[in-house]
């Protein structure tokens, strides 16, 4: 199964590669639909802990994972997967833009 991939180095005070592809929408679900990933690699210098909690209920976390894949099988999950990611980018936007201007007033 191919899947379209993109890959970037992001750099700052640390460095963090993302992979990302898919080769959806497939039209089916796990079993006959598209598949979607991302990984994203602490290259140098990224403060990141990972948590997981598995069918169970138990909860694994990992400091400073080398680290962290997602991959998604079918069409509704490249979706659901789309709207959160969308969701957490304009969230942290407009929260870290809410602290940028409460820093300025504060000061």
């Amino acid at each position: 199964m191919q899947i379209l991939m993109r890959r970037k180095e992001i750099e700052s005070a640390n460095i963090l590669h993302v992979e990302v592809g898919t080769n959806g929408p497939q039209g089916g679900d796990a079993g006959h639909g598209s598949r979607s990933y991302l990984k994203l690699t602490d290259k140098g210098g990224t403060a990141w802990k990972i948590s997981i909690r598995d069918e169970q209920g138990e909860r694994r976390t990992y400091d400073q994972p080398l680290e962290v894949e997602i991959i998604l099988g079918g069409d509704a999950e490249l979706d659901t997967f789309l709207q959160a990611l969308k969701f957490a980018v304009e969230t942290l936007e407009q929260l870290g833009s809410a602290a940028i201007s409460l820093k300025e007033v504060d000061l």
